[in-house]
């Protein structure tokens, strides 16, 4: 009697740790379906945000500094004269003529439309992670009025939306509800068995007749428990077999094809940025709305690496409450023949983020000392362009009375302007730099997301090759 009270105990906290699973597993694929959509949407947050840079950078005739009648940037030249800089004649003033960034242009035209691509290839993983149905509201805690009125003699039936869905969701809250049926139909079946008595109890000499009516109603109770247990215990079973296990097949092949593409895209994006750092120059444009359009790059990177850190691990703990509900049913998924589980994969999966957010992170400070160097750049255009406007009023301001000292004046600014210049020069070479380092940096990053990408998707295609064995095994 001792030793089945103590078997009933262990399945009793065995269906515990199901159901609490199964509840993580509700309460998680909610936070990853939202995620999904969250973190496909940023991919074309992203390609706007390079949209938005590239336009700043590479504006039309009618809006360039020169139609303008405004002092055009100076730059940075290949085989230039002595000084880095080429100038023409603009009125009375040499101008630096800007060269062509059409080349890096480009390049960030490339790299966002492959953005664009990785959005729209998103929109076929969020239906099989079936997206569109979060507003169904998870079933994580269930009344027990509701848990109770489950028919102890429920019918064969298929997937239907109670007992079951071709939605994940829903199967998941059908598990629940027969976990949840067995965990107190278990607790009813150790309650209802009669416990080995003590040595001096003597109640059964004074009434006899009620213990034996006592001893007759707790083995109705407990057969009617058994059977009822029995029942659910093979519910739970079919719905694993007919719905959960082919819906996550689904889900997988999903992840699977979506980090393939991925893989592809960031690599893709990683050889068109790899190439472009090989050119010498690519000065850019440091007016207030230019650095505007880097702000906003800036930003939206930061959401891209918060974004992803956040699919990959919820996709981890999502697959996780799976595995271990599947591991508490006594059928555990093996991966390979090594042996090992793929909770060990997941977590492996997950670990290797921390190279993609490591390199993301350090893009992001790339970008952010870009956009600092613009800011001081363009604070020394306008210095430059400020010292000229004092060079012309003090010309006009030569008269008989004062001509040698506003003369000398005027030599002593236009010193202070050649200075200035040079200032300038030093800094539009240090922009320079930023622009090296932001080549290099963007196709570090997209090298480390299409090795990862090509990692998670071998992880998730072994985890479908081993489902029909899962399946086969689910047999009781």
């Amino acid at each position: 009697m001792e030793s089945n009270h103590k078997f009933l105990a262990k399945k009793i906290s065995l269906c515990k740790k199901r159901r609490k699973d199964l509840t993580k597993a509700l309460e998680r694929r909610c936070a990853l379906m939202k995620q999904q959509l969250k973190f496909n949407r940023c991919h074309q947050e992203v390609a706007d945000a390079i949209m938005a840079f590239i336009k700043e950078q590479n504006p039309s005739p009618s809006e360039t500094p020169e139609a303008r009648g405004e002092l055009v940037e100076f730059s940075i030249m290949e085989n230039a004269d002595e000084g880095g800089l080429i100038t023409r004649r603009q009125g009375n003033n040499d101008v630096p003529e800007r060269r062509d960034v059409s080349q890096f242009l480009k390049a960030l035209e490339e790299v966002k439309e492959l953005f664009r691509n990785s959005h729209e290839s998103g929109k076929d993983v969020s239906k099989k992670l079936e997206t569109d149905s979060i507003g169904i509201k998870a079933e994580s805690s269930l009344p027990s009025k509701l848990v109770r009125s489950l028919s102890r003699s429920s019918s064969r039936v298929g997937c239907s939306t109670f007992y079951g869905s071709e939605i994940m969701g829903e199967t998941l809250g059908a598990l629940r509800r027969w976990e949840e049926k067995l965990y107190h139909e278990l607790k009813t079946i150790k309650k209802a068995e009669p416990k080995r008595q003590k040595p001096e109890d003597s109640s059964s000499e004074n009434h006899p007749n009620s213990e034996t009516e006592m001893k007759i109603m707790s083995n109705v109770k407990c057969k009617v428990a058994k059977r009822a247990a029995d029942n659910d215990s093979e519910e739970i079973t079919r719905l694993r077999k007919e719905c959960l296990l082919p819906k996550l097949g689904e889900q997988l092949d999903g992840l699977a094809g979506n980090w393939k593409a991925m893989s592809e895209f960031h690599e893709s994006q990683k050889k068109i940025m790899s190439q472009v750092r090989e050119s010498p120059n690519h000065p850019l444009l440091c007016e207030d709305e230019h650095q505007k359009a880097t702000k906003k790059l800036k930003a939206q990177l930061c959401n891209w690496l918060d974004c992803f850190k956040s699919y990959v691990s919820l996709q981890k703990k999502y697959m996780e409450s799976l595995c271990w509900w599947l591991f508490h049913n006594d059928k555990p998924i093996i991966l390979g023949d090594n042996d090992g589980d793929w909770l060990i994969n997941l977590k492996n999966l997950e670990s290797n983020t921390k190279e993609v957010t490591t390199e993301m992170k350090r893009f992001q400070k790339d970008v952010a000392a870009l956009l600092g160097q613009q800011g001081k750049e363009h604070d020394q255009k306008r210095e430059v362009k400020r010292l000229e406007s004092r060079l012309e009023i003090k010309k006009r301001m030569i008269n008989p009375v004062n001509e040698k000292q506003t003369l000398e004046e005027i030599e002593k600014l236009k010193e202070r302007i050649e200075r200035t210049k040079e200032t300038h020069r030093s800094k539009m070479q240090e922009t320079q730099q930023m622009v090296n380092q932001f080549q290099t940096g963007f196709s570090d990053v997209f090298k480390k997301l299409a090795d990862f990408s090509r990692k998670a998707n071998e992880i998730y295609t072994e985890l479908i090759k081993h489902l029909p064995k899962t399946h086969l095994d689910t047999q009781t």
